[in-house]
């Protein structure tokens, strides 16, 4: 292969790479495939026994080609009216009601589910199947074959609603390589994506059992940061503030730890956005300019950034309680509405140490000097 040639070819763009599956769903002839690289993270690799080189997967790849970003129009602070649905979300319940409102007309939800430790995207058509996508995943969601699934959909005449990441909805849309009045994206403030296998072998270590026998993975309570892991014989709960630094794979999600290569140079995280809607906490919500409502079980942030998106949220108006706030306060509360995370010296160290050790020896090496102080803390408390 010359060098012209390896400039259109995505398996030489690894840490540009987002791991969207654009470029999987594209491929004519199925010749891509996935390979692990650090940390667990996949990277498409190409089977040139098969390629054709048509260069369909560098003319999609959203790393590497232009994407077109919106600032948002406006800022709402927002929860369901439906109490059931509010206090079984773990913001405020806002993709609930997008879900709700879709399959209401007849169109079809795509977002991600949590089977065991499958954590992948979906297509839902009925009510009873949306409870399915409730719940963070603070891991990559797997895309498959959904890209296809929804282009489909769209040519058949459905309204569609895609829920995820900037990267996977600015993958969908560079796949379909054109718009759909029909469709609305949805993305989710996101702070960087931990690899599957890392949380399979966390969890294997913690409910001693195989990934297979793993039944459930829940990363929220609520508002409250708390890891669950079930299988039929054994149950692990951690709470992240009660017990910082005890969980490595929460710990370090949190802390960036575990994120892609792509998440450290993350051209998503900004307050421009590449979809009709972005969603997430509220975090800092009347900090500075007050905010009297109560919200006991969370509130979501919505930033429509395009006219459907804005349309779609004014006809959920008896669904949602919408209250309008500066866009410059959501960006406030929210980190990677203005930056990535920044690859620090300690996330650094972790990714060599990772290597040669476990998660959880990587993970208490590099924090050995937070150990140390907490404990210290512990004894002071004890002895004074």
């Amino acid at each position: 292969m010359n060098d012209s040639e390896k400039n259109k070819d995505i398996s030489y763009v690894k840490h540009q790479c987002t791991g969207c599956e654009a470029c999987f769903n594209i491929c004519p002839k199925q010749c891509i495939h996935k390979r692990k690289r650090e940390l667990g993270h996949t990277y498409p690799e190409i089977d040139y026994n098969k390629c054709i080189k048509c260069g369909l997967c560098f003319q999609i790849c959203p790393a590497i080609q232009t994407v077109s970003f919106h600032y948002p129009l406006k800022a709402y602070a927002t929860w369901s009216k439906d109490e059931n649905d509010y206090k079984t979300s773990t913001s405020g319940g806002a993709a609930s009601v997008f879900s709700q409102a879709i399959i209401q007309e007849g169109g079809i939800v795509y977002g991600c589910t949590a089977d065991g430790l499958n954590i992948h995207h979906i297509r839902v058509t009925n009510n009873k199947q949306l409870p399915q996508l409730k719940g963070s995943k603070y891991v990559q969601s797997q895309i498959g074959d959904c890209y296809k699934l929804v282009q489909k959909d769209l040519k058949n005449g459905k309204k569609v609603l895609f829920i995820g990441t900037p990267c996977q909805c600015s993958g969908l849309k560079s796949f379909l390589r054109k718009e759909y009045e029909q469709l609305i994206t949805v993305d989710l403030i996101c702070h960087g994506v931990p690899p599957i296998s890392i949380l399979e072998q966390h969890a294997e270590k913690k409910l001693h059992c195989s990934k297979n026998e793993v039944e459930t993975v829940r990363f929220r309570e609520g508002t409250e940061c708390i890891l669950t892991l079930t299988s039929k014989k054994n149950k692990y709960i951690s709470n992240l503030w009660e017990q910082r630094y005890e969980d490595a794979y929460y710990n370090a999600f949190m802390d960036g730890f575990s994120y892609r290569d792509s998440c450290y140079k993350c051209k998503f995280a900004q307050i421009k956005r590449c979809t009709d809607i972005t969603i997430g906490d509220f975090w800092g919500l009347g900090k500075k300019i007050p905010f009297a409502v109560s919200h006991p079980f969370g509130v979501s942030v919505l930033l429509p950034c395009t006219q459907k998106g804005l349309n779609f949220i004014n006809s959920l108006n008896n669904s949602l309680f919408l209250y309008e706030r500066g866009i410059e306060e959501a960006e406030e509360g929210n980190d990677q509405l203005r930056n990535p995370k920044r690859k620090t010296i300690r996330i650094r160290i972790f990714r060599c140490l990772f290597r040669l050790f476990s998660l959880e020896n990587s993970y208490r090496l590099v924090n050995i000097d937070h150990l140390i102080k907490k404990h210290i803390k512990r004894i002071y408390v004890i002895f004074r």
